[in-house]
């Protein structure tokens, strides 16, 4: 028996990007459909005009008119309000199809996810591939799941068995963007259509607040010729395109980047693209390379302007090497993006302001962007380790008015286990009276780089 799968990519109620086809759920696609597996893509946030019930029931309109028999989402922390509503109303009207649910979150959470959200059967954790095609097709032979990364309770009991081995990143196919709307219809006009990519997974560093390393484990690079030729696949289907490189550090390794490089230009794409990396993870040689190559925009994680949190958070550099390569970037004509962090355990308000002093320093020298965000750990992480009693409490307002036009039981998102973007770690070292200032410095800085509020809720999220 064949079961038809359909893989959604979730609503989100906050912009912090220009939506583009999301590809994670391409590559799922891609490779189920190559092992012969009926395969369908939902983008609901492509689909979603507002954020309100009547949004939220014409979404499930479109899922149960195509009779999936699984469904799945990939997760991020706040989208978890509308996945959870969502798979609730989809439940009652299709209660045999089965729930998978896969992402970040669920995979730093997974018994957490499943206990919280009772119409979710199964959850992926770590990267999907191998484990959602190995689940699918023990379903079809009425087996029970035993495969490696998939978590689900039975009888009241929890199984689940860590994975052991890592995805061949090199022998995957393409994301499948065809699955999609079509991808001109994501772009702006008079813009280029603007595509994602992945020369690698996983992350060489180990940031204390980060979940990449839970997320994809081993970190894996994919071959020079091998991403050269999906950029020329995706030229020759879509024509004008800039490419995001989502890698976690694009330069992780110098000497495949000159490489990449070099036979980019040989190729003659005449691409324009973006990467994201470290400020120590540069310098003037690679710039030059990377520019002359077509890259436009480098985005750095600074997260702090205080050495004492840099270490804490074991970011490995120093202030000065934030200026530096931020410097040395722009001379080389690059539009450089930052973001920052504050709020992280014992971080004092001189501290956090010392943070945001360096944001608009940067600005002042010339950077398009530095976003400052407050620290919302996802559960698990091990920057709370060592700060139990610093545990998340909500400072949810926000966030909470968008639940309330969407779900029917705010109380199930009382914990920061189910949704973390909606607490912040208590900090012994700022009152709330100075927390409330340092936010609305944060807001300031923000308008400054093109971002309205902190946490952008969707201008229309009122909607019923």
């Amino acid at each position: 028996m064949t079961l038809k799968t359909v893989l959604c990519n979730p609503a989100q109620p906050v912009y912090y990007v220009p939506h583009i086809p999301p590809l994670g759920m391409s590559y799922l696609a891609g490779y189920l459909r190559e092992h012969e597996q009926e395969v369908t893509l939902l983008d609901f946030e492509h689909e979603a005009t507002s954020m309100g019930k009547r949004t939220m029931n014409r979404l499930v309109d479109m899922a149960c008119n195509l009779e999936p028999d699984i469904i799945g989402f990939t997760a991020w922390a706040d989208c978890m309000p509308f996945i959870s509503e969502f798979l609730t109303r989809f439940r009652q009207r299709a209660p045999d199809c089965i729930t998978v649910l896969g992402g970040p979150l669920p995979s730093v959470a997974p018994a957490e996810t499943l206990e919280l959200m009772p119409a979710v059967d199964y959850v992926v954790v770590g990267e999907g591939e191998h484990v959602l095609l190995q689940l699918i097709q023990q379903l079809e032979q009425g087996k029970a799941p035993d495969s490696e990364g998939v978590c689900y309770k039975k009888g009241g009991s929890l199984f689940y068995r860590p994975q052991t081995s890592h995805v061949d990143i090199e022998t995957l196919p393409f994301p499948a963007y065809d699955l999609l709307p079509p991808v001109r219809d994501y772009t702006r006009e008079g813009e280029p259509t603007v595509l994602t990519m992945a020369a690698s997974r996983g992350c060489i560093y180990n940031c204390t607040f980060c979940s990449s390393k839970m997320m994809w484990g081993l970190y894996r690079c994919r071959s020079v010729n091998n991403v050269i030729d999906e950029v020329a696949f995706h030229v020759r289907e879509y024509g004008d395109i800039f490419i995001d490189f989502l890698d976690d550090i694009f330069t992780a390794y110098p000497q495949w980047v000159k490489t990449f490089c070099r036979r980019l230009q040989e190729r003659n794409l005449d691409l324009k693209w973006s990467c994201i990396t470290r400020v120590d993870r540069v310098n003037r040689e690679l710039l030059k390379n990377l520019k002359e190559a077509g890259c436009r925009i480098i985005f750095y994680g600074v997260d702090s302007g205080t050495q004492r949190i840099l270490n804490q958070i074991n970011k490995g550099y120093k202030v000065e090497d934030v200026l530096r390569a931020i410097e040395t970037s722009l001379e080389f004509g690059f539009s450089i993006e930052n973001t920052f962090i504050i709020n992280f355990p014992t971080e004092t308000k001189q501290e956090m302001m010392e943070t945001l002093k360096l944001a608009r320093t940067l600005l002042d020298m010339g950077v398009e962007e530095a976003v400052v965000f407050i620290l919302t750990p996802h559960p698990n992480l091990s920057i709370l380790d060592s700060s139990k009693e610093y545990l998340p409490t909500p400072y949810r307002n926000g966030f909470l008015e968008y639940i309330s036009y969407v779900t029917d039981t705010p109380q199930q998102y009382d914990s920061p286990y189910f949704f973390p973007e909606a607490y912040t770690p208590r900090n012994p070292s700022v009152t709330e009276e100075e927390f409330q200032e340092l936010f609305e410095i944060c807001t300031e800085i923000n308008k400054e780089s093109g971002f309205p509020l902190t946490l952008m809720i969707r201008e229309n999220s009122t909607i019923p």
